[in-house]
């Protein structure tokens, strides 16, 4: 994506260039007429109004501000108006050929924003005596970048700075920031305008323990490779404005004490409105080098915990081969001892749920259903009680669910499971799976 262009525009309108006309309509000739009947920012129709920020909706609602440029097809600027509003109601009388309009948010794409940028380009042709009608749909130009936090990173983490750095060369500064200081516990999204051959992020993250006070890092990539769907029309291996990415940061602890940062990439696709989330990381952070050797390791916890590899929100497509499907479980951690272990399984649709109607609050330990389940399953089996360590194998389920097909818009196959110490204490998680056609 190249901003120079848009650049040059708004310094032209702010110019006032809007009484320019050209040449070729002042020597006469044949002409038609062409007739601007609507400028529209585009709202993706898989999308409830209540998922855009105040910002988002004033953009889209406000399009009769866009500031309007016609230009031949040879790219020669024909006429411009500093607004929709401002473009003669009886249409704009033009000499017979090919042209394009081009309408856009008020104002300069920058590299980093707090708001939406849209643009749209239309072409069209004027024929002798006739009526043109043309409409703009204008389509965000830079993309919406979210970080988001879970209650248990602001718990485990005193402090911290994420750089996401998609190494372009534009001289514009190419390093997104959110930290603790600025951007606080619930950070605003940012707009960022990729340039055209971005193909890499690159997360940097550090942090400070809230239970001793040590250093942490990690650094990982996301490509458009790490996505099952296409990212664009036009299979371009690098990113694309109008795209919706949020990312979560979810750390959990494992009972030997180190901490595991859990970062998963949602993705809203602008050219096909459809959402995927992959996860960037399952690793275990380690003290910066450097640090004093002295410093004395997180105690381990004797909580029980549950884990899930790859994240809480799994999606895969109804047709993937069996190999490509990701190999979910659930790591029920019990330092003193395993209890009970209940499932809850609420079905993303109709024929899924009424296949695990029995998985309701389910003991597993010692199940007879889920025990004809596993056993034709490689690797699943029942937890025992006094069990440490139980792995959930979530992936047993996975054939049974491809063959309902996709989940209903908005919903999913939701597993939720309770574990129960020796102890009496309880820790619970939902994990939930998203099927796409």
């Amino acid at each position: 994506m190249k901003l120079n262009k848009s650049f040059l525009f708004g310094l032209m309108a702010v110019a006032g260039l809007a009484s320019c006309v050209s040449e070729d309509i002042q020597k006469g000739g044949e002409t038609g007429t062409m007739m601007l009947k609507k400028v529209a920012a585009k709202e993706p129709a898989t999308r409830a109004s209540s998922d855009y920020t105040p910002e988002e909706l004033a953009a889209m609602q406000k399009a009769t501000n866009f500031p309007i440029e016609i230009y031949k097809k040879d790219g020669s600027l024909i006429k411009t108006y500093n607004a929709v509003s401002q473009f003669p109601s009886e249409g704009l009388a033009l000499n017979t050929g090919d042209y394009y309009v081009e309408a856009h948010t008020p104002g300069l794409m920058e590299k980093k924003m707090t708001t939406p940028y849209y643009k749209g380009t239309e072409p069209f042709i004027i024929q002798t005596g006739n009526t043109t009608d043309v409409d703009v749909v204008c389509k965000m130009q830079n993309s919406k970048i979210q970080v988001t936090y879970s209650e248990e990173f602001l718990k485990v983490y005193s402090s911290w700075d994420i750089t996401i750095d998609d190494h372009s060369d534009d001289g514009n500064g190419t390093v997104l920031s959110f930290s603790k200081d600025k951007e606080g516990e619930n950070p605003a999204p940012y707009y960022w305008a990729f340039d055209e051959d971005v193909q890499t992020l690159t997360f940097q993250f550090k942090a400070i323990l809230a239970a001793d006070g040590a250093p942490v890092s990690y650094t990982t990539e996301l490509t458009k490779e790490n996505f099952q769907r296409p990212y664009d029309d036009d299979d371009s291996q690098a990113f694309c404005g109008g795209d919706q990415l949020v990312f979560n940061f979810d750390p959990s602890a494992l009972t030997t004490g180190e901490i595991i940062l859990n970062i998963t990439a949602t993705v809203t696709f602008e050219a096909t409105n459809e959402t995927e989330t992959v996860y960037l990381t399952d690793k275990t952070l380690k003290e910066d080098e450097g640090d004093d050797p002295d410093t004395p390791t997180p105690p381990v916890s004797q909580e029980p915990s549950l884990e899930c590899t790859g994240g809480w929100n799994v999606s895969f497509s109804a047709d993937a081969e069996e190999d490509d499907l990701p190999h979910t479980e659930v790591v029920v951690n019990t330092p003193k001892g395993l209890k009970s272990l209940k499932v809850t399984v609420t079905g993303g649709n109709a024929g899924f749920a009424g296949a695990t109607g029995f998985l309701q609050d389910l003991e597993i330990i010692g199940s007879e259903d889920l025990g004809e389940i596993f056993a034709d399953v490689d690797g699943a089996e029942l937890p025992k009680s006094g069990d440490k360590v139980y792995k959930f194998p979530v992936y047993a389920f996975f054939n049974m669910i491809q063959m309902f097909g996709a989940t209903d818009a908005g919903k999913a196959h939701e597993f939720y499971m309770v574990a129960e110490d020796m102890d009496g204490t309880v820790k619970d998680g939902t994990l939930k799976i998203t099927v796409t056609e």
